[in-house]
């Protein structure tokens, strides 16, 4: 993900995991309005040192941050 990217170039809206679902059944990158079925915010929740995002340099979850994120996905409609 970079804000250079335009988010349409950025297969991650609907598109399958390369490096698994973390359990999630038909989760997706990025699936439109469903935070919980969506591995962003998955990963962001998460503290395990295999499945966290951002993978290094944090030890807490920052709440606000996954909020934003998980509202966006929430707001998402569809994919461009």
């Amino acid at each position: 993900m970079r804000f250079s990217t335009p988010f349409a170039e950025m297969n991650l809206c609907n598109a399958v995991p390369e490096k698994g679902d973390l359990g999630v059944a038909g989760a997706l990158r990025i699936t439109p309005g469903d935070p919980a079925s969506s591995l962003v915010s998955l990963r962001m929740h998460s503290r395990n040192p295999m499945t966290q995002m951002p993978q290094v340099g944090t030890k807490v979850v920052d709440e606000a941050g996954v909020g934003v994120i998980d509202e966006w996905i929430t707001s998402l409609t569809g994919c461009p």
